[in-house]
């Protein structure tokens, strides 16, 4: 499955995620039932924790707390979308990337419609215009809280959770639900859904071999030379070190300060050892695209 650097970040970003809403969600969860068990009520057991902890809590309606946590779950998904399609935009080759315009007008598009209609990936018939969906419903209730809109004229298409009942992918959540009502499931729902339409993305906006070949003479590690991994960079690191002479020549040849491939460059020249530094290639295809060895290395059969 072909992946943009992009889709690395957002999976990283919504792991994080996951984890701070998880433990939020068995906290409340705790809160809930020791508050139901206490015989003064909820509002003298928030009074009996907080003086516990040296906090003032004021009294707050269950129904409120349940709907604010959703919401807020749902904002975190959100933001980690949006950040995805734009860090995508930036990635994909100039004839993939997507106006943010919405028809050529002067009014600006959301990203992720824009982007699945560059793509191409949704259409009545296709089983991951399923997948849109429920990601667009999530915008709009977003939008609806987040921006102090009002969700009345938000309703959830009553069709929506009786086909995620029969899709095996989703058929054990109890969601969507209308606005106000949210849940954890909802946190999952959205959470799977934007993982699937952004590998969707990736694989429909997929490199040619040309423009992997581009993207990897551009290559630019940003990392800490102690955070370079591979038996290439630390190879060409202990070479680069016992080398007093810098082939200041072939360097400047190549495109702009770029680290750890100059380095590597260098060893391969000292070490008239070109295998390193098509090694070292393969990697980066593989660790940046998802390719595999015999993947990567047809690419380079000629370079």
């Amino acid at each position: 499955m072909f992946k943009f650097p992009a889709y690395r970040a957002l999976k990283q970003e919504l792991g994080a995620y996951d984890a701070c809403v998880e433990v939020v969600e068995l906290a409340l969860r705790d809160f809930r039932e020791m508050a139901a068990k206490n015989s003064k009520g909820l509002d003298a057991y928030i009074a009996e924790a907080a003086g516990r902890h040296g906090l003032y809590v004021s009294s707050v309606a269950p129904e409120l707390l349940n709907e604010s946590t959703a919401n807020l779950y749902i904002v975190l998904v959100h933001q980690a979308l949006d950040s995805f399609l734009s860090k995508l935009r930036r990635e994909v080759p100039e004839r993939c990337k997507w106006s943010r315009q919405a028809d050529g007008s002067s009014s600006t598009s959301a990203p992720l419609n824009a982007a699945v209609k560059q793509a191409g990936i949704v259409s009545q018939t296709s089983g991951d215009d399923l997948v849109f969906r429920i990601c667009d419903y999530y915008r709009l209730l977003r939008n609806s809280f987040a921006h102090g809109e009002s969700a009345s004229s938000l309703e959830l298409p009553l069709t929506l959770r009786d086909e995620l009942s029969r899709d095996a992918r989703f058929s054990k959540l109890a969601a969507p639900n209308q606005p106000g009502h949210q849940t954890f499931d909802d946190f999952v729902l959205y959470t799977r859904c934007v993982k699937l339409i952004a590998k969707e993305l990736c694989e429909s906006f997929r490199l040619s071999d040309h423009e992997l070949l581009l993207w990897l003479s551009h290559f630019e590690d940003t990392r800490p030379e102690s955070n370079v991994r591979g038996e290439a960079g630390r190879h060409a690191q202990r070479r680069t070190n016992r080398q007093q002479q810098v082939d200041t020549d072939s360097e400047a040849s190549l495109p702009g300060p770029k680290p750890l491939m100059v380095e590597v460059a260098k060893a391969c020249r000292l070490s008239n050892n070109l295998p390193r530094l098509r090694m070292f290639k393969v990697a980066m295809l593989q660790k940046y695209f998802s390719l595999s060895s015999d993947e990567a290395a047809s690419l380079l059969v000629d370079g």
